[in-house]
């Protein structure tokens, strides 16, 4: 017997305090000097309010390192006889959402975790109880086998079940694996560490066989190529402010480990903004399709002929600094434009600081007697 349950969403626990003023002061002194430092303006409109807005945002998304999964948990255990009479009985709690800030590269990871267990002597959790306990957990500094780990452990030690797994299945924001797909990890204790078991679960999870491999651990962080170097010394040294406000927020210490990330966040950051440099014209609405020069129609490319493409990209909010990624696809009617100029337009355009309407602006502009138009 099988017991499922789908699309678990909890409304996140309550914030932890944004810590004192000072804190707060001094991450956003940090994240202006990370604006100056990659070529923008931080008094433009649209930057304004950005320190705020990421000082605030990192302190939230590591705001459960000061607070007790337990608690969470409640007092929501119920008995059920007809689960106690059969012993061999899977409960599995599916695609419970998450967002985690990555402890390799200081980049979110997000995705859903899929909860399963053997109920001993009947008793259960309450659903709502693991969504809960799944966002206290995910909002601290780590990685995604670290944290499969941890929810794990606060699944066996508040059910002491028959046995336990729990199914990570997450992206990485940010860079190669923006585009190289999820990434899953499982881990399991107890009666569930047997094949068969693990057969069961993959099929009941519609994952292929052999996904879930109790030997893959591998955390979730950017791919290796994009981590090695640093960036300024004035640079680097804003970020490892923003860590150790995070870790004074929390009453933590700033560890190797986080000053190797934040070595990490700066060369990506570096990279992600590397669009400023690029000689092409900016600010204006449709500036992309006008740096292609694209060729007026002919009688080998009459006004009807139009020509679509997609290619993706990766940017950066400008908000909060963080990536966003996706396609931009384009329509133009007359003569076909140059691929491999597209290609390097939008990847200039997109390495740098701006919102989604911004980029989709400056991909469309209409030429006469031909047109063109972005859609991202």
């Amino acid at each position: 017997m099988v017991t499922t349950s789908s699309a678990v969403q909890a409304q996140p626990p309550p914030a932890a305090a944004s810590g004192e003023p000072a804190v707060l002061d001094r991450m956003k002194g940090a994240v202006t000097t990370l604006l100056e430092c990659i070529g923008e303006d931080p008094k433009r409109e649209g930057l304004v309010d950005t320190p705020k807005r990421v000082a605030k945002a990192w302190l939230d998304m590591t705001r459960g390192s000061g607070q007790d999964h337990t608690g969470a948990f409640g007092s929501a255990l119920f008995h059920e006889p007809c689960l106690a009479a059969a012993s061999d009985g899977l409960v599995l709690v599916r695609d419970i959402t998450f967002a985690a800030l990555s402890s390799s590269a200081l980049l979110p990871f997000y995705g859903a975790v899929h909860v399963a267990y053997l109920p001993r002597h009947g008793t259960i959790l309450g659903l709502s109880k693991l969504a809960r306990v799944t966002k206290v957990l995910a909002a601290r500094l780590q990685d995604q086998a670290g944290f499969t780990r941890s929810l794990l452990a606060a699944v066996v030690a508040e059910l002491a079940p028959a046995g336990a797994a729990v199914v990570c299945v997450a992206r990485q924001l940010g860079g190669i694996e923006a585009e190289s797909g999820p990434r899953v990890t499982c881990l399991a204790a107890g009666a569930l560490r047997r094949a068969d078991r693990l057969i069961e679960l993959e099929a009941v999870l519609d994952l292929a066989p052999g996904s879930l491999d109790l030997g893959a651990e591998g955390a979730a962080g950017l791919d290796t190529e994009l981590l090695i170097g640093s960036g300024p010394d004035h640079v680097d040294a804003a970020v490892r402010v923003l860590v150790e406000g995070v870790a004074e927020a929390h009453g933590a210490k700033v560890d190797a480990r986080a000053l190797v990330a934040s070595r990490r966040y700066v060369a990506w950051l570096l990279r992600a903004t590397a669009g400023y440099g690029a000689a092409l014209p900016r600010g204006a609405p449709g500036a992309l399709m006008a740096s292609l020069a694209l060729p007026a129609p002919t009688r080998a490319a009459p006004h009807s002929a139009l020509h679509l493409s997609c290619h993706a990209f990766s940017s950066e909010c400008e908000h909060h600094l963080l990536p966003f990624h996706g396609t931009v696809g384009f329509a133009v009617l007359g003569a076909a434009p140059d691929a491999g100029a597209l290609r390097a337009a939008v990847a200039a355009y997109s390495r740098r600081l701006q919102v989604q309407e911004r980029l989709t602006l400056a991909g469309g502009e209409r030429r006469e007697p031909g047109g063109a138009g972005a859609l991202c």
